[in-house]
């Protein structure tokens, strides 16, 4: 939270712990972790003032199956990147999309400024090590690790 927070491209940041601390107002969920139980308590606090719920990921893939019950509020609608990606660059053309997906990861870039230091390690055995402490969530946030051959 500290992390994030402190990144500035947020305007409110909350733990999984402080959902009751969001505002019931309309809103939008859009839900990388795959936690049921997060979004079954996100649901739950805006009922009818959450307007639209997008599965995109599970980066808490051990948090997935069973909590979330029967959701208040809308049906989560599944995001699957690579269809939207066929469908930019069959509208555009590689060469428009290409361009767009660049400038707006530069814009993305600049706003993240500092936020993320690289840090660099060589070889299978680092990746594995680096991955472990990932896996542990012992890996500092502000890192953008780079494993080289």
């Amino acid at each position: 939270v500290a992390f994030v927070k402190q990144s500035g491209l947020y305007d409110e940041v909350l733990a999984y712990d402080d959902v009751q601390a969001l505002a019931s107002r309309p809103a939008v969920s859009v839900d990388f972790a795959g936690n049921a139980r997060l979004l079954g308590a996100i649901h739950a606090h805006l009922g009818d003032a959450l307007k639209y719920s997008c599965l995109v990921g599970a980066t808490h893939i051990e948090e997935r199956g069973g909590g979330a019950g029967d959701l208040a509020g809308p049906a989560p609608t599944l995001f699957f990147a690579p269809d939207h990606a066929v469908a930019l660059f069959k509208d555009l053309g590689p060469q428009e999309a290409g361009r767009q997906m660049a400038e707006s990861w530069r814009i993305f870039l600049a706003d993240a400024g500092d936020s993320v230091t690289i840090e660099r390690h060589a070889g299978l055995a680092a990746a594995r090590d680096v991955f472990v402490r990932m896996a542990g969530g012992s890996v500092d946030p502000a890192k953008g690790i780079i494993i080289e051959p």
